[in-house]
């Protein structure tokens, strides 16, 4: 996914939105891109990188809101020296009590799939569980920019290893590690 696809989403939203808004019943919509950094655990063979994602957030209570995120991370594999594209997907439940003030904070708890690999052959999706804080600040009655910080537990997979240090013809063990995504989004709500 290319660093415009958000973007482009985003253009096309802002000026569809409120058609959209009112076919889903009258409840808040917002759409929203987001920049940020994925710091990913030691243990996960990829250097820590920049993130870009697109997000659609739907009112379900008045301090509750459910989202759809696709993300894109373009991260250095350390071990092929070369850089991958990792995808993200992830729906996350979003707690905001004052989200009507100015300035205001909430929660964030949620499951993503991140794919690591590029090559089919390999199984290459980790799934992972979210929680975090999140800072909202409304600009006006539509613009809002957040400040989401996100822990993420996710599967790894890892080989087995002799006493070399090579890999086994055993089955690989599932370990799991905590990755840390710190992110600002601006959105537009309908």
């Amino acid at each position: 996914m290319s660093s415009r696809v958000p973007l482009a989403l985003l253009a096309v939203l802002v000026f569809a939105g409120d058609a959209v808004a009112q076919d889903f019943g009258g409840r808040r919509l917002e759409f929203a891109v987001n920049s940020g950094w994925t710091d990913f655990d030691s243990e996960i063979r990829f250097d820590d990188a920049v993130s870009i994602s697109a997000t659609v957030l739907a009112e379900v209570l008045p301090f509750f809101s459910m989202g759809l995120e696709l993300g894109h991370i373009g991260a250095k594999d350390r071990e092929q020296d070369i850089i991958q594209d990792v995808l993200v997907a992830s729906i996350r439940g979003r707690i905001e009590p004052w989200r009507d003030a100015r300035f205001s904070g909430g929660g964030v708890l949620g499951v993503t799939f991140v794919a690591f690999e590029n090559r089919p052959d390999l199984d290459s999706i980790s799934e992972g569980f979210e929680l975090g804080g999140s800072a909202r600040w409304n600009i006006d009655a539509d613009w809002r920019l957040r400040m989401d910080l996100l822990l993420r537990l996710q599967t790894v997979n890892r080989p087995v290893l002799d006493d070399a240090g090579l890999p086994t013809e055993g089955e690989d063990e599932t370990g799991f590690v905590w990755s840390q995504v710190y992110r600002v989004g601006i959105g537009r709500g309908f």
